[in-house]
């Protein structure tokens, strides 16, 4: 495709800017404390989000 930007020009792609920004919450289910999970010590959460973008 001849419109199709370059590879290195990420700018110029439609979705580029529009990311997961926003208020979070992390919930949990009462059944896992229930059930003896423990997050006495926790101190830090790491989260991954991962999306395709598909031009059609």
């Amino acid at each position: 495709m001849a419109d199709e930007p370059a590879l290195d020009a990420p700018k110029s792609l439609a979705f580029w800017g529009r990311g997961v920004g926003g208020s979070w919450q992390l919930t949990i289910p009462q059944q896992q404390f229930d059930t003896g999970l423990n997050l006495n010590g926790l101190t830090q959460i790491q989260v991954w989000i991962g999306y395709q973008f598909l031009h059609g």
